[in-house]
């Protein structure tokens, strides 16, 4: 029986964050993301994709995003990252959708380093501040780009509760963190990561560490 190297595939996280929300953000103008994909000098890289998760506390938010970027900084256990963040019994990240698009991963692989812009929710009917996702400041695919949830039903991030596609997240959602304490559900907020894909010999998926793309507030009176 013959036997060889094993081969490693490693990947470079997304890198050079340009705009991080946070929960505590009052200015609507900054509630969007921005990162740059990370694609050049690999072979093996099949494209970049970003997760997410819904709470209706900031705290559990904050308490969840500490505990895992303190597991993206260590050096020594960091490649447990990705799979710490997506496993279903550990913090049950799901991967961000697009409208259209069905992709394996949001950002597909082209192998040159491209500016990702997400804003998840409307603000107030201004087309300007509109959910969608850009790639260098154009659409993933036709004229607009809208960002979905990665549940059973077509659903966008306004959670307005006004249809089906704008439906406000419950208990036992997938992709929310539900706390009984909280006595609102007016008010949501969600915190996205980064992370790199490719995929090795065996065509198993490779992940690179995640990156923190921060959070921001949904306030369901502010989205129309």
């Amino acid at each position: 029986m013959g036997c060889g190297l094993d081969v490693f595939i490693m990947l470079d996280s997304p890198t050079n964050i340009s705009n991080q929300p946070s929960v505590g953000n009052t200015e609507y103008q900054n509630d969007y993301f921005e990162f740059y994909t990370n694609e050049t000098g690999y072979t093996s890289f099949v494209g970049t994709s970003i997760y997410y998760k819904i709470y209706n506390s900031s705290s559990t938010l904050s308490s969840e995003v500490s505990s895992l970027t303190s597991i993206a900084n260590d050096t020594e256990n960091n490649y447990n990252a990705p799979y710490k963040l997506i496993d279903e019994d550990k913090y049950n990240y799901k991967q961000l959708k697009a409208d259209g698009l069905n992709d394996a991963t949001l950002i597909p692989y082209t192998g040159t380093n491209r500016k990702v812009y997400v804003r998840l929710s409307d603000y107030l009917g201004m087309e300007a501040y509109s959910a969608q996702i850009k790639v260098d400041d154009k659409p993933l695919s036709g004229e607009k780009t809208v960002p979905l949830r990665d549940i059973s039903t077509k659903s966008s991030f306004n959670f307005s509760g006004t249809s089906e596609y704008n439906n406000i997240p419950v208990s036992d959602d997938a992709d929310t963190k539900f706390s009984s304490s909280s006595q609102t559900n007016d008010v949501w907020y969600v915190a996205m990561f980064a992370i790199a894909v490719g995929r090795d010999t065996t065509y198993t998926p490779v992940y690179s560490n995640i990156l923190y793309l921060g959070a921001v507030t949904i306030d369901k009176s502010k989205i129309n």
